[in-house]
């Protein structure tokens, strides 16, 4: 059987969903969480920095690699003081 041309063909993946609490989201939840995401990105393109209001307070974020920043900052607080602020003033 010949392809059309420009197609793109794999064989199916089987994905097993893992039980996690970001799947156990309600409908309700669901929809807040899309509302907050629009509002952030509508507000993103009118030239405000609100991403950070949309981050947990205990969050944890990882920065790979092996640069001086390359490290887990163990809340929202630590990210914003320790590499945000500091980043935002070497631009």
């Amino acid at each position: 059987m010949a392809l059309p041309h420009g197609a793109l063909y794999a064989r199916p993946v089987q994905t097993i969903a893992k039980v996690h609490e970001m799947t156990k989201t309600t409908d309700t939840v669901t929809e807040a969480n899309r509302q907050k995401m629009t509002e952030t990105f509508e507000a993103w393109r009118d030239g405000a920095e609100p991403f950070p209001d949309t981050w947990a307070t205990d969050m944890v974020w990882r920065i790979e690699g092996h640069s001086i920043a390359s490290r887990e900052y163990a809340s929202k607080h630590e990210y914003l003081e320790e590499f945000v602020k500091p980043f935002g003033r070497a631009s």
